[in-house]
């Protein structure tokens, strides 16, 4: 990294600033334009061999990265998203949905110690196998068979009314493992209907 100038003070002793309209008016200038070839060879050439000073490590510049990051995580803590960037955010992401490779990959790199939470092992195989991505899927394609609907009462999220669901074995997931992944076995429930269901013991 190039070291940067010092900038002379001025008379009031104070360092020269440049202001914001200047450095957007430098930001708009240098919007859209790419480097050419050669001036990013000269670029790289300029950067080699640079020595940082008081740095003990062989690779600098990915500690000069994370302390650049740590800086701007800092400047930012506290600092909310103001209601129209959050809106933006929402309709950017709005519809996105991963292929399940996608999903899948992302699920391999989260279990066991790959995971931040890993405590050792003290998940029982029933929350493994309800936690999988295996276990999702089915969820989702019981929901999507039944168009995100209650099959007992109708009940339906809509018009700002929020309904809880959850996809019930009719065939008990403890008694049949066989079963626990079978879209013939699975209905949509609201959360009454699927109190009700486990607290009379209703099989139909």
């Amino acid at each position: 990294m190039i070291p940067k100038k010092i900038i002379p003070p001025d008379q009031t002793g104070k360092k020269w600033k440049m202001s914001e309209k200047g450095k957007n008016n430098i930001r708009l200038a240098k919007l859209g334009k790419k480097f050419s070839d050669t001036h990013k060879k000269n670029i790289s050439e300029a950067h080699k061999g640079i020595k940082y000073p008081n740095r003990k490590s062989p690779t600098p510049r990915t500690n000069l990265h994370k302390e650049r990051l740590s800086k701007a995580l800092k400047g930012k803590k506290g600092k909310k998203h103001s209601i129209e960037t959050k809106m933006e955010m929402s309709r950017t992401r709005k519809g996105r949905k991963a292929s399940i490779e996608t999903r899948k990959k992302m699920s391999l790199n989260m279990q066991g110690r790959k995971n931040r939470f890993w405590q050792g092992g003290i998940n029982t195989i029933n929350m493994k196998i309800r936690r999988s991505l295996e276990y999702k899927l089915w969820r989702e394609a019981v929901f999507e068979r039944d168009n995100y609907t209650c099959i007992w009462c109708g009940a339906k999220s809509c018009k700002g009314k929020k309904v809880v669901l959850n996809a019930d074995h009719i065939q008990l997931f403890s008694t049949h493992p066989e079963l626990r992944f079978a879209i013939d076995n699975g209905r949509t429930l609201c959360k009454q209907c699927h109190y009700k269901r486990h607290s009379k013991k209703i099989y139909a």
